[in-house]
């Protein structure tokens, strides 16, 4: 049975279930962006926050972003102005690297952080991309053990997840001008597997409220393949992803 235009959501997919997750790849001010930006403004905010280790400021602002504009904002990394690569380490990973209490690691798991998110590059500690757990390994901090060690709810086959990745990159690198891509990092799907029901929102204009002129890239990962959605504006193509091939096809429909 075709599905009906009803039964599409705002990003033209149809799924039985949606557990729609964010991938906020922005890493450097894009044009016309400054300090000054609401935008810019309130991820500094979030990120120094964090970085300086006040958890009831971090809770309360991811808090005011889930209530005020339904975005889950706990698993960003600071904005730069400069060409210099960031740390990536997302409000988890400052936990783990202070070691804070318990309570704070779970407050940050119920409003949405990864434990399978990954830091942008080799920490002093690490020569790996670290996730929390690795951190607060490097660091003694035996308490949050338990609590930030990842848990893969959607096993997949790392091989396969990883030719899906550059399948998927090339796609975007292909659909998106490249001074745009540029201050952006790509998705990483191995977050997917964290959850049991895994659609991605990647956006390129997050800083915009206005939906109806949203550009960005859905995803939807089920077994070892991808459809994705490409939105520019009022325009949208929808692609079939599998290992060896990518497609365009008329309609984006994936079952859970």
């Amino acid at each position: 049975m075709n599905a009906g235009a009803s039964d599409f959501d705002i990003h033209g997919i149809n799924s039985t279930h949606s557990d729609e997750i964010t991938w906020h790849g922005q890493f450097r001010y894009k044009r016309g962006q400054s300090k000054d930006s609401p935008y810019i403004r309130e991820r500094d905010e979030l990120a120094n926050a964090s970085y300086s280790g006040g958890w009831e400021e971090v809770i309360a602002l991811l808090e005011i972003r889930k209530v005020d504009c339904g975005e889950n904002w706990a698993n960003c990394w600071r904005i730069k102005e400069t060409s210099g690569s960031p740390s990536g380490f997302t409000t988890l990973h400052q936990v783990a690297w202070y070691g804070a209490p318990q309570r704070v690691v779970q407050e940050l798991l119920r409003l949405g952080a990864w434990k399978l998110a990954r830091t942008l590059r080799p920490s002093k500690s690490s020569r790996t991309r670290s996730t929390p757990y690795d951190i607060a390994r490097d660091h003694g901090h035996t308490h949050l053990y338990d609590l930030l060690c990842p848990i893969v709810r959607r096993p997949t086959d790392p091989r396969a997840l990883q030719a899906l990745q550059h399948n998927l990159h090339a796609l975007i690198k292909e659909q998106f001008p490249r001074d745009l891509l540029e201050g952006f990092f790509l998705p990483d799907l191995e977050v997917l597997t964290e959850f049991e029901h895994s659609d991605l929102w990647f956006p390129l204009n997050p800083e915009s409220p206005d939906t109806r002129g949203r550009l960005g890239v859905h995803i939807i990962l089920k077994h070892d393949e991808l459809v994705v959605v490409m939105h520019k504006g009022a325009e949208r193509k929808n692609y079939h992803i599998s290992t060896y091939m990518v497609r365009e096809i008329p309609e984006a429909v994936m079952r859970h």
